[in-house]
């Protein structure tokens, strides 16, 4: 999913912390079918913990929000 972001050819030479947040956040609140139409978010905060995720900055995206394309780093 990081490619759809960051297509091939891409240098990740200019990434910042705060972009790879971005982007991690995006893909991570994206439901996928293998994982029951959870999303990786939310399997890790049951297991694991919420607060966890808080600590490690992640964030919750809004379905409607989320972008995996290279727009959402410009």
């Amino acid at each position: 999913m990081i490619r759809r972001i960051l297509q091939k050819g891409t240098s990740f030479d200019d990434l910042t912390q705060e972009k790879v947040n971005l982007m991690m956040n995006h893909t991570n609140s994206y439901k996928r079918k293998k994982l029951c139409n959870l999303t990786p978010y939310e399997i890790f905060g049951t297991f694991h913990g919420i607060e966890i995720l808080e600590k490690l900055g992640a964030v919750l995206t809004s379905p409607n929000d989320i972008t995996l394309l290279p727009e959402l780093l410009k």
